[in-house]
């Protein structure tokens, strides 16, 4: 391993461990008693695009100055059918700069190449480290937010704030990323009293964030934990029964969200997320808006977080991964993206292919791909997946290209 992929993975574990820096600002705005008389730029949050940039450069560096490559073709076609989008969209559309916001909102998707390309076994335990290291921090920003926090959600109590955000935007971002680690604390860390509390406290926030896919996600792990720990003698028969039982029991649990987050109204959201894709594909649509996306940018949170006036005027929020990627990439681009996650789950006989389970569910109420971090270390472990032989990735130019690389 070189120097340049040495320092690039060693960034990547920075922008995790940094994560809660980019949400203080807005963390600190939680409570009546800190008085702040200026709003923090933009270009506050803008400097984890730098850092992806300069990761995404150390390690071009590394391919390109000492390597040969040899990619994934699902991972390549994948890639391909970006690149042509954006130079579509740069031909076709006379405002460029919602196709750079698009490129913006896609960007780390880069990381699942080179994490195909570098990330070994190591590397992902250390990195799930890091994202456990940091949803703990979580938990007493949680408590104090609970506790003296405003009530931006409503109160629970009349007296404590009824859900919790911490350093994130939303309290679905937190949940969202806390089941995520979660799922790395159960894997990456032998049993002990450490791993049993810190599953208890990790739930236990996923409770005070309110947030349903997160509670559900909750459900989902522990669905799989059940499904994994059966004995190979008994799971061809109890699995399918499990798969089964699976949707009744998300069914029975969203009923009761109500009572279990203290929302009544929580269902609501739900809908809302509906009525969002009933009103995309009930807009003015043309065939090649519905297989080809009315383009990058379209349907992204960074067009209404950056340039809040082509927000307005040329998107939406689009409150779901899936609506996001339709927006911008269209049905044939979802298809794409579909066909690669089921593609690593289905070649892959690692535990953490869970993981991309885990990802695309909760990708059904938030956007994912605009998630920070959750949109770093998403990429990284779908790339790390595709790595079925432990050798796969760039090779010495003196080594021979296997046959069926491309």
């Amino acid at each position: 391993m070189g120097p340049l992929v040495r320092i690039g993975i060693r960034l990547s574990y920075l922008a995790v461990l940094i994560a809660p820096l980019f949400g203080l600002f807005d963390y600190m705005c939680c409570f009546p008693q800190i008085a702040i008389g200026f709003e923090m730029p933009w270009y506050y949050k803008g400097a984890k695009d730098i850092l992806l940039g300069l990761v995404c450069l150390l390690f071009s560096g590394a391919i390109l100055s000492k390597r040969r490559l040899r990619v994934s073709g699902a991972l390549f076609l994948f890639f391909v059918f970006l690149l042509v989008c954006a130079v579509l969209n740069f031909l076709v559309l006379d405002n460029h700069v919602i196709t750079l916001v698009g490129i913006r909102s896609l960007a780390t998707l880069l990381l699942a190449f080179f994490s195909y390309c570098f990330f070994s076994e190591e590397e992902i335990a250390f990195l799930a480290r890091c994202v456990v290291f940091v949803a703990l921090l979580m938990v007493p920003l949680s408590i104090i937010q609970f506790l003296y926090g405003a009530q931006r959600y409503g109160a629970l109590f009349d007296k404590y704030a009824a859900r919790v955000a911490a350093t994130f935007i939303q309290p679905s971002s937190l949940g969202v990323f806390l089941v995520l680690a979660i799922f790395l604390l159960s894997h990456y860390f032998p049993r002990s009293k450490f791993r049993n509390c810190g599953l208890f406290v990790l739930t236990a926030n996923v409770l005070l964030t309110g947030s349903g896919i997160a509670i559900l996600g909750v459900v989902l792990l522990v669905f799989l934990s059940v499904r994994r720990k059966l004995i190979p003698s008994s799971q061809s028969t109890l699995s399918p029964a499990l798969v089964f039982v699976l949707p009744f029991a998300v069914y029975f649990i969203s009923l009761n969200l109500p009572t279990i987050t203290s929302r009544p109204d929580i269902l609501l959201s739900g809908q809302g997320r509906i009525d969002v894709i009933r009103q995309y594909f009930e807009s003015q649509l043309s065939m090649q808006n519905v297989l080809f996306g009315k383009g990058l940018g379209y349907g992204t949170n960074s067009l209404f977080t950056i340039f809040p006036e082509l927000g307005g005027a040329y998107g939406f929020i689009p409150d779901s991964m899936y609506v996001s990627v339709i927006a911008q990439l269209g049905l044939l681009g979802l298809m794409i993206f579909l066909i690669l996650n089921v593609h690593v789950y289905a070649g892959s006989n690692s535990p953490l292919k869970e993981l991309l389970l885990v990802v695309l569910f909760c990708g059904l109420t938030v956007n994912i791909l605009e998630l920070f971090p959750v949109n770093w270390i998403y990429p990284i472990v779908l790339g790390f997946l595709l790595r079925r032989d432990p050798h796969v990735g760039v090779l010495p130019r003196c080594q021979e290209r296997p046959r069926g690389a491309v």
